[in-house]
């Protein structure tokens, strides 16, 4: 009885193993599957992390190395332009991933016979004549030999390499593996490629940006000193020439009529506007380079100082000016922006129709962390198109250059103070409406704690 029951468990031991390698062998197919789509799936997040040609091209073969029995593998992309092929991953004929090679060094006679996307040599040692190349793997023992291509475009082509020790190494679903593989790799090595090239390009513009850029600030550095020294050294000759002229003048007034009186007027006038012009030039090129330390600013001691400068003109043009508080504290340099203040009033009572009495308003708007100073005149106005370029140097709008005097650097000096005070100008303004500038700074940390 004992040995009935015993070939009973036998049979049914045996029966379970049979089932369980049944059930092995039969989920086996679904375990390759899942490598493949694992491996593209690799290649793809690989698309996506935006991975080099070399990392994507390892990546699959380090998966597919899972899937397929070989010995040896290279993906290599082929340049027929150059006649050159670059080891992207793994290692053909001892070249490692990252060496450079003559293509016909590493392509067979059978892989450019075929012209296929496949080629498939069972042994090599059974082959009738063999390459150098061929002969070279049969002598490491490597029997069986598989490569698989996809173009990528024009001349480039992608290519894997296999090799195995055993012969028939690679049956027809390796195959198709690696053609997978091969396709997926093709895309994915182009995007690579086209990302390159394009940060590539965009590197050498940035460059070529930063070359040009250090060369225009080294032409403006050399044209602002040459200005300034121009300026500095224009300054005794013209006081020569003022002098002799005012002395001629005195001297033999009597003695030159009508005409010789009006020549040295005109004379006196034009050294008048020359030093105008070599003064401001002077301080524009000088703003640039002041040593800047902001500090906490009265507004309404800088705006007092501006008028005080302007006394002289604001009586003679019979000016109105209003100051409306507040005038809280701002971070500046209070030179630079008591000399932008003192140019925007000046403009504001120079620049109005003839016969108009001049009028100024001066306030303040305060929002969050930063202050607005406004300038607001009653004068001519300017066209909005031109509200821009005024900032600039030597730019003067007609018809107003050809009435008012000027030149034409007042408001670039403003503009420089301002921003050297960590701030910014601007201009809103109608033609016969007058105009309002404002200029902004940053509020002082002791307006913002009350």
């Amino acid at each position: 009885m004992s040995t009935i029951n015993s070939n009973v468990i036998n049979f049914m031991n045996m029966a379970q193993d049979r089932d369980m390698t049944e059930r092995k062998q039969a989920n086996e197919p679904l375990s390759r599957l899942n490598q493949r789509l694992k491996t593209l799936q690799d290649i793809n997040r690989s698309i996506l992390k935006g991975e080099s040609s070399q990392e994507i091209a390892h990546a699959a073969l380090s998966r597919m190395s899972r899937l397929i029995p070989l010995q040896q593998a290279a993906v290599v992309l082929h340049n027929f332009k150059t006649g050159e092929a670059l080891v992207l991953a793994g290692t053909i004929d001892d070249h490692p991933a990252g060496t450079r090679v003559l293509i016909n060094d590493i392509l067979t006679t059978e892989v450019l016979a075929q012209q296929e996307q496949i080629c498939y040599v069972k042994d090599i040692a059974a082959l009738e004549y063999r390459t150098i190349f061929l002969e070279r793997q049969l002598s490491k023992d490597l029997h069986t030999f598989l490569a698989v291509s996809s173009q990528i475009e024009g001349n480039l082509i992608t290519e894997l390499y296999l090799f195995a020790f055993q012969s028939a190494a690679f049956n027809l679903e390796h195959q198709a593996i690696a053609r997978e593989v091969v396709n997926h790799l093709a895309v994915a090595i182009q995007q690579a490629q086209l990302r390159e090239q394009f940060q590539l390009y965009t590197d050498q513009v940035e460059q070529q940006v930063t070359q040009r850029t250090a060369a225009l600030v080294e032409a403006n550095q050399e044209l602002e000193a040459f200005t300034s020294t121009v300026s500095h050294d224009i300054q005794a000759p013209l006081r020569t020439i003022q002098g002799f002229t005012e002395l001629l003048f005195k001297k033999y007034n009597d003695s030159i009529d009508a005409s010789g009186q009006d020549y040295i007027q005109r004379i006196l006038n034009s050294v008048k506007s020359l030093n105008a012009l070599t003064r401001d030039l002077l301080n524009f090129s000088h703003i640039k380079y002041t040593k800047v330390k902001l500090t906490e600013v009265e507004l309404s001691v800088v705006i007092n100082a501006a008028l005080a400068q302007l006394d002289f003109d604001l009586q003679a043009r019979n000016a109105i000016v209003r100051v409306t508080p507040p005038l809280p504290k701002v971070m500046a340099h209070s030179t630079l922006l008591m000399q932008a203040i003192a140019n925007l009033i000046s403009n504001a009572i120079k620049f109005v129709a003839p016969n108009v009495q001049p009028e100024v308003h001066i306030y303040t708007q305060i929002e969050q962390e930063r202050v607005r100073l406004w300038i607001e005149d009653n004068g001519i106005g300017i066209n909005p198109r031109y509200q821009e370029q005024i900032f600039r140097p030597f730019e003067r709008l007609l018809p107003s250059r050809k009435i008012y005097s000027g030149t034409g650097i007042g408001l670039a000096i403003v503009r420089r103070s301002v921003e050297r005070c960590g701030g910014s100008v601007g201009v809103i303004s109608t033609v016969g409406q007058g105009s309002r500038f404002w200029i902004e700074l940053a509020q002082s940390e002791h307006n913002q704690s009350l």
